[in-house]
């Protein structure tokens, strides 16, 4: 009976997309997944295509060209599977699998029982039969050389299939193998560019990843490497007999597409649109003539891999499968549904031109010209009157006031209908920037480092005056009510908060809370309270969320970077129920939903230094800009929003796994990645359940340490590049919120005069807690280890130790009295506890740190356990792909090597993950997919059992004990 055993399917990319009938089929690793179309549900899943990867999913088909509901094929890397799905079962079925001898790029059914078509990998065809699990036809292509891709159409009869294949040397080759007199079929090579019939199709600057064909309509899609996406159409003469005969097609170019910032991996037919996929997480959708139509942008979700598009009454469900493991449906917008046209204003361009403007409603605009002229929409000029506007005009949230500042210090409040104003005076003979109070009140900022405040129900004279903090851009950008809080942000990036009364006294008011520069130098863009939090975006390009407190104001929660390419976030709001954020991604105005993690709206409009507004009505997105002297108006339907069939992880590689048991769940799972973010995961009912994804390192999560936990909250710290380490408390109950608790980054005045290194070069790679002292200790490439001592809401450096010459992968507390680490250079250190401990007490145990050359080369991999109080068993692998098991007496100042056992190992590559288990045994992993379990005796280590996996390149091992 085997020991290892398959628990849950991986979370790993998503390579495989087909739809059949109301059916979605995902090949995810080695398990093949079935979700209902038009329920949006789950259904089954089935380990078919045992530690391999599947790569295609193919149905067969009958003589008519229809799907069979039933049977199906799973193909990846040299294995494919025949499987059946039963519908009313709602259970997959395998009924015979065969392992060829090179890489499969597509699997068709022929027409003749147990008969399949394949594609391998060096150009040849196969005819296998399943039922006897051989070959009965082999053909090989006068032109062996390596694909990347291929496809087989044109019927399920042998001598009518026809072969169009991708290669490493840029070409597209089509030829027919099951026809005796010719193999390849050649057509002549012509300039592209003149529309000519082609030859041996050289289409491209790199290898060919991916081909689609519309036999209906006799289109070619072919993706490469260069980032190109190129459509042919082929003619069959009229007098041709047999369209089969490929020798007698006209190939002519009809589009070659730029439309991806990185590698295209696929690209799907779906009459009349085309569908790309990436490297860069876009999905494109064009036409036949080479037209974008709309696009899908999506970079934190990592490349996408596969794709598989639905035909339906409203228009194609497109789905998505990426390197996170996510499975998305994207329902992408019409050309039709944009347009993209001109105000019109009364004003003579020749002489003057808009320079502000705001919408009132979604079809009428208010503009302040450069001579000061007001006009609304494109009948009304408010007549001259000597108010000389100064170039700004600010719209309240409700959409019903307008406030023009002028030139010699006054303000007026139109009415937004009745264009009745009222008129202010400031009494100063600068205006700086005008903020809306919610809908009741305006905040004009004046020189001095002042600013006035005005309820709209009051008298002319200000209600209260308050003081800004000084800084080389004195008025507020932004201000929000949040219950007795007036809070505030400025030009500078602070955030700063006033105690709020309705009737205040006389003089200056002073602000009680401040937070300076914390959206750094470019300011704040927005502040929108949301219950008892308040969010805050900046020209940072950051998202922060503080807690609200009445009596002690606010503290910041997290911070997060929606957009890793947006620097410059503007206005934070709410629409049905979820949170948008606009912004700017350098010229591009974008409209992003954050809890979707969805871009919705991207317009180049030529920056954020123009004045512009949008409105969203009756779901149409409204977007007014001033460009090149003239205002432009952009309307486009907001798409559907994405919905997710199954949840991402990590885009790129887990560096880093920490396990904690609950009794609510069967596991709490903490990840860190190389994209910065760290995962919070439950591990329930045999699935992954990704709960929420923290923010706020600098570069890529290295290590992780469960500090504490119990039943409502964890503590975890985090530490990786850069020298960044935090602590971060994860609160699951009563509801699930994160927030960090205290961020250390390695500065000059901590490092010693032995550590040379540039702090920004040091990476920390492991870490441990010393529980009865409170202090984490962490090890870094440079090899030091320091210690921490968490002390409220700072991470106290508290000792350095130099205990290796190289970079330090392991450490951990091993004994009382006693630290152990391990390095890249095979070296396994005892380093005393009192080198890092804070000072307790004079008789704290000395001794000097002892070393041992365990392995030849890295040591990767470490585990210890205890035995006795005086001996330590540690266990050991290393790049030479050996595990080393140690044995260590340990008596007062003193440690001695007992004995040390090497195995060469059965792992082929180097061993990434060891752990002891149980009383005396160790498990392995390896990046060569494998995963060991070994006996431990005193005089031998022995294999009880191992299995493998279809995950390759495995980076961390976590068990729970």
């Amino acid at each position: 009976m085997s020991c290892l055993t398959t628990y849950i399917p991986p979370k790993c990319p998503v390579i495989a997309l087909e739809v059949f009938s109301n059916y979605l089929f995902v090949g995810q690793g080695c398990f093949l997944k079935i979700y209902s179309i038009s329920e949006n549900s789950f259904l089954t899943e089935s380990e078919i295509l045992h530690y391999s990867v599947i790569h295609g999913i193919t149905f067969k088909r009958d003589s008519t060209g229809q799907e069979d509901n039933t049977v199906l094929s799973a193909y990846g890397e040299k294995k494919f599977v025949i499987a059946n799905f039963d519908r009313g079962a709602k259970k997959v079925t395998t009924c015979s699998e065969a392992i060829l001898e090179d890489w499969i790029y597509h699997l068709e059914f022929l027409n003749e029982q147990d008969l399949v078509c394949v594609i391998l990998g060096h150009c040849q065809v196969l005819v296998f039969d399943c039922v006897r699990n051989q070959s009965l036809v082999r053909v090989q292509s006068k032109d062996s050389c390596t694909l990347y891709c291929g496809k087989l159409f044109f019927g399920n009869e042998w001598p009518n299939v026809l072969c169009a294949v991708g290669t490493v040397f840029q070409e597209v080759l089509i030829w027919s193998p099951g026809r005796s007199n010719e193999v390849l079929h050649r057509f002549h090579q012509h300039d592209v560019d003149n529309g000519e019939s082609l030859g041996d199709t050289k289409i491209a600057q790199g290898a060919i990843f991916n081909i689609d064909i519309d036999v209906e309509h006799q289109i070619l899609v072919s993706s490469s490497d260069d980032r190109s996406l190129q459509i042919w159409q082929w003619v069959i003469p009229e007098d041709e007999p047999s369209p089969n005969d490929c020798s007698k097609w006209q190939v002519k170019s009809a589009a070659r597409l730029y439309g991806h910032e990185a590698r295209i991996w696929k690209a799907r037919i779906v009459y009349p649109y085309v569908v790309s996929v990436g490297e860069d997480g876009r999905c494109n959708l064009w036409d036949y003539s080479g037209t974008l139509v709309d696009r899908f942008d999506l970079r934190k979700i990592g490349s996408i891999r596969a794709v598989a598009v639905n035909m339906t009454d409203k228009g194609p469900q497109i789905f998505m499968g990426s390197d996170d493991g996510g499975i998305r449906i994207w329902y992408p917008r019409t050309k039709r549904e944009t347009q993209h046209s001109t105000f019109d204003v009364l004003i003579n361009y020749k002489t003057d031109f808009v320079r502000a403007m705001c919408l009132i409603d979604h079809n009428t605009a208010f503009c302040v010209s450069h001579e000061g002229r007001l006009l609304v929409g494109s009948t009304t000029a408010l007549e001259e009157d000597g108010f000389l506007p100064i170039g700004i005009v600010r719209c309240s949230p409700c959409r019903q006031f307008l406030c023009v500042p002028s030139e010699d210090g006054r303000i007026r409040i139109y009415d937004s209908k009745s264009l009745i104003f009222r008129e202010y005076n400031t009494k100063s003979s600068l205006i700086l920037s005008v903020t809306w109070l919610d809908s009741i009140g305006v905040l004009v900022s004046v020189d001095g480092a002042r600013a006035i405040l005005w309820y709209l129900d009051g008298t002319l004279d200000p209600d209260a005056s308050f003081r800004i903090p000084k800084g080389r851009h004195p008025w507020l950008t932004y201000a929000a009510l949040c219950g007795s809080w007036l809070v505030c942000g400025d030009a500078n990036g602070s955030i700063f908060t006033y105690w709020q009364q309705r009737k205040q006294a006389e003089g200056l008011i002073e602000w009680k809370q401040l937070f300076p520069s914390i959206h750094g130098k470019n300011g704040v863009t927005s502040l929108a309270p949301c219950g008892a939090c308040l969010y805050s975006t900046g020209r940072d390009g950051k998202l922060r969320k503080f807690s609200v407190d009445e009596e002690q104001g606010l503290q910041m929660i997290s911070e997060t970077k929606p957009l890793s390419d947006c620097e410059w976030l503007e206005r934070i709001l709410h629409y049905n129920d979820e949170m948008l954020i606009s912004g700017f991604q350098s010229s591009k105005f974008v409209l992003f939903n954050v809890d979707r993690n969805q871009t919705l709206v991207a317009v180049d409009c030529g920056g954020g230094h123009r004045s512009h507004d949008f409105i969203i009505h009756e779901g149409y997105f409204y977007f007014a800009y001033v460009n090149k002297r003239k205002t432009h108006r952009y309307v486009t339907r907001l798409p559907r929003l994405l919905r997710e069939l199954e949840p991402g992880l990590h885009p790129s590689s887990i560096n880093c796994v920490e396990l904690a048991e609950q009794d609510d769940v069967d596991l709490y799972m903490v990840t860190g990645g190389e994209n910065t973010e760290i995962q919070f995961s439950a591990v329930e009912t045999g699935k992954f359940k990704p709960l929420v994804s923290i923010q706020g390192h600098l570069s890529s999560v290295k290590c992780l340490a469960v500090l504490s936990h119990d039943k409502e909250s964890l503590l975890v710290a985090s530490a990786g590049g850069r020298s960044e380490l935090s602590v971060w408390r994860i609160q699951m109950k009563p509801e699930l919120q994160w927030k960090r608790v205290a961020n250390h980054l390695l500065g000059t005045p901590f490092q010693s005069k032995e550590e040379k290194e540039p702090v920004d070069d040091i990476r920390y790679m492991s870490m441990c807690f010393h529980a009865d002292t409170g202090t984490l200790i962490v090890a870094g490439s440079d090899g030091f280890i320091r210690s921490y001592s968490l002390q409220g809401n700072k991470l106290i450096p508290v000792k350095t130790c130099k205990s290796h010459r190289f970079c330090i992968l392991y450490v951990a507390v091993a004994h009382s009295n006693w630290i152990l680490s391990a390095d890249t250079a095979g070296y396994i250190c005892w380093t005393p506890l009192s080198m890092l401990l804070p000072e307790t007490s004079q008789d704290a145990f000395m001794g000097d740190i002892i070393r041992f050359r365990v392995h030849s080369a890295g040591a990767n991999a470490v585990d210890f356990r205890s035995l006795t109080e005086t001996e330590v068993e540690v266990g050991s692998s290393g790049e030479d792909c050996s595990i080393a098991l140690s044995r260590f007496t340990i008596l007062g100042k003193e440690i001695s090597l007992k004995y040390k056992r090497v195995h060469p190992s059965c792992h082929a590559s180097q061993v990434i993950g060891l752990r002891f288990i149980g009383g005396n045994h160790i498990i392995t992993a390896s990046k060569d997919q494998r995963i060991y379990l070994w006996k431990v005796n005193d005089d031998e280590i022995s294999v009880v059992d191992y299995t493998r996996t279809s995950v390759a390149d495995v980076t961390s091992l976590a068990i729970s004990r």
